[in-house]
């Protein structure tokens, strides 16, 4: 959907048009909220975004009223439903999965940025880690898993390391459609009933098992405790 200019469509409206406005933003926009919370939810977002994705949602709603046209579209409600979704989703992938394929940090549901020596602020990027390389204490990664030991285990298993306060910070890290994942493979859940009980699909269930083994969110397990 093309950009529209705001300020313009607001000040052109039609009756018709200004009642459609009004049904989804009065009563604190609870219809349009409505809309976007099931969406955002579906997407795993963090409600600390959810602001960020409201704003978006009323521009999305005005460009909708100003393109719809009721002798090409479905009902206005499905279209602006799909307008919100799709923008949600354009939103999600530039947020997080181009951090993930470029190992950035997030923080909060943001990219974490720091100053670089030109004062330009930069994403910060999460180094490649090998088993061969060394932690903060000079072991290798290797010495730390045992053999035949996957990093899952590390995680959910029953290893007898010092994990539990460990488990907690962990899951505050995690995005929540992660974290969901997490809990219960933390509790004893087998992955097939996680899968089932949260009905994820097969391929996204396999993105979500290797966002749980980014060391961005593992290597608290490779720390002393203090």
């Amino acid at each position: 959907m093309t950009e529209v200019d705001i300020k313009w469509v607001l000040n052109n409206l039609s009756a018709k048009q200004k009642e459609i406005i009004e049904f989804y933003c009065k009563d604190d926009s609870r219809e349009l909220r409505k809309i976007g919370i099931k969406t955002w939810i579906k997407f795993g977002v963090p409600q600390s975004d959810y602001g960020d994705l409201y704003d978006d949602a009323v521009k999305v709603l005005i460009e909708s009223i100003a393109f719809y046209d009721p002798k090409k579209e479905s009902k206005f409600s499905t279209y602006l439903r799909t307008n919100i979704r799709m923008s949600a989703g354009e939103w999600y992938r530039n947020r997080y999965l181009r951090a993930k394929r470029n190992n950035l940090v997030i923080e909060h549901g943001k990219i974490k940025t720091e100053k670089g020596f030109d004062g330009k602020e930069r994403p910060i990027i999460i180094p490649n880690v090998w088993l061969d390389a060394t932690n903060e204490d000079g072991m290798d990664m290797k010495e730390i898993i045992p053999d035949k030991t996957t990093v899952e285990d590390v995680v959910f298993g029953s290893l007898e390391i010092e994990k539990d306060s460990r488990l907690d910070q962990y899951l505050h890290k995690l995005p929540i459609r992660l974290r969901r994942v997490a809990r219960l493979l933390a509790l004893g859940y087998t992955r097939r009933e996680v899968k089932n009980h949260l009905h994820i699909e097969d391929k996204d269930f396999a993105d979500i098992m290797a966002g749980l083994k980014s060391y961005e969110y593992i290597s608290i397990f490779f720390k002393k405790e203090g």
